[in-house]
Parts: structure tokens; sequence; C-alpha cells
């Protein structure tokens, strides 16, 4: 039996990924998603992942102060 299940994770991009105009694509977003998704094969709630379905949203991107760097929610 199957299941479609919504993950929420939050995307690191570093300052040095940013365009001039402190822009980043979204295909970068997409990227660094499923980058982190190959290391979570499994979850004891979920079972196993299979494949990615669809990116419903990128939230606001919250810049860090310190380094520039931009978390995305």
């Amino acid at each position: 039996m199957f299941y479609e299940v919504e993950l929420l994770r939050e995307v690191a991009v570093l300052a040095e990924n940013l365009d001039r105009d402190k822009l980043v694509s979204s295909r970068f977003i997409v990227t660094r998603l499923l980058e982190g998704l190959l290391s979570e094969k499994a979850d004891e709630d979920l079972g196993y992942f299979l494949a990615v379905t669809g990116l419903k949203r990128i939230g606001k991107g919250e810049v860090v102060h310190n380094s520039g760097d931009v978390f995305f929610p």
C-alpha cells in the first residue's frame, strides 16, 4: 500500500550561491532538497520513501545576519 505524505524541510543556501540580486533559483532549492532526501531512505513512522511527486511551496528566505546565508522554510 502506498501513501502520499508531505514532508517539511528547511534548506540552507550559502551566501556565495546567491546571485547579484541576492536571489536563488527554485531549481537550486529543489536540488538541495533531493540531496537531503537521498540520505533519508526510511522513517520509523512512515516507512520507505519512494519518490518525490512535487514541491508545494518555497517559503520566504530568512537571512542569517552574521554570515549572509539564507534559510528557506
